[in-house]
C-alpha cells in the first residue's frame, strides 16, 4: 500500500501535469527544419517539446508531445516567409531564429481553443543584427525584442506575455514593426503556468480521503 506522503506527491505531481498539458511551441517559416522537441528555447522545462511548424493561414496545433489539443492558430494577412542567416546563432536556435514570418507595419495572430486558466507567452523574432519587432499579447503592451546574439537567450532578445484567459476566449497576438523596418515573428511559445492552489486543492482532498480510510 502506497503511503499517504506517496500518494500526496502523486497527486500534485498528476495535477500539474495536467495544467501544462496545453502547452504548444510554434515555429513560424519553413526555410528551416524546426528544432528538435528537446529544444526549449527561452521557457525552459516548460517549452520543452514538439514545435509545430507554421507558414500562415489557419492551423490546427499539437502540444509538447506532439498530440492534438483542439487549439488552431490564424491571421498574418500581410505577412510573407523568409529567412535571413544570422552566423552567429547555431543548432537549434538557428532553425528557430532564422526563418520567419515578416509583416511590412502590423498584423495579427490569434490562437483559439485554448483551456481557460493563465499562460507564459514568448515571442521570438529574426536574426537579431536587425532592427527590432514589437510584440503584444491580448493589449498587454508592446515590448521591443531584438539585440546581438550572446550564445543563449537573455531578456530583450525575447518577449514574455503573461495572459490570463477566461473559457472561449482567444489569445490575440499583434506583431509591430519598429523604426520603419518590417516586423518578423520567428517564433511562439505558449506555456500554461500551473495553479498550485488547485493543485493543492486536490492533493489535500486526496490526503484526507486517505486518512478516513486508514481510521
Amino acid at each position: 500500500m502506497k503511503s499517504t506522503g506517496t500518494l500526496f506527491a502523486a497527486v500534485v505531481a498528476a495535477a500539474v501535469t495536467s495544467a501544462g498539458a496545453q502547452s504548444i511551441n510554434i515555429d513560424f517559416g519553413t526555410a528551416n527544419a524546426t528544432p528538435a522537441a528537446g529544444y526549449s528555447a527561452a521557457a525552459g522545462l516548460g517549452g520543452t517539446g514538439f514545435w509545430n511548424a507554421y507558414a500562415g493561414g489557419p492551423m490546427a496545433l499539437a502540444d509538447l508531445s506532439g498530440s492534438p489539443t483542439g487549439a488552431a492558430i490564424s491571421g498574418g494577412a500581410t505577412g510573407f516567409l523568409g529567412s535571413s542567416n544570422d552566423p552567429a546563432t547555431l543548432g537549434d536556435d538557428d532553425l528557430m531564429v532564422d526563418d520567419f514570418i515578416g509583416i511590412p507595419f502590423i498584423d495579427t495572430w490569434t490562437v483559439t481553443g485554448l483551456a481557460a486558466g493563465t499562460y507564459d507567452v514568448y515571442g521570438y523574432t529574426w536574426t537579431f543584427t536587425a532592427l527590432p519587432s514589437g510584440f503584444d499579447v491580448n493589449g498587454q503592451g508592446v515590448q521591443a525584442v531584438g539585440g546581438a546574439w550572446p550564445g543563449s537567450f537573455q531578456p530583450g532578445l525575447y518577449s514574455l506575455h503573461t495572459v490570463t484567459l477566461a473559457a472561449s476566449q482567444p489569445l490575440v497576438v499583434n506583431l509591430y514593426s519598429i523604426n520603419g523596418a518590417i516586423g518578423v515573428i520567428s517564433g511562439l511559445q505558449i506555456v500554461q503556468v500551473p495553479a498550485p492552489s488547485a493543485a493543492a486543492l486536490v492533493a489535500c482532498s486526496a490526503l484526507a480521503s486517505c486518512r478516513r480510510r486508514r481510521r
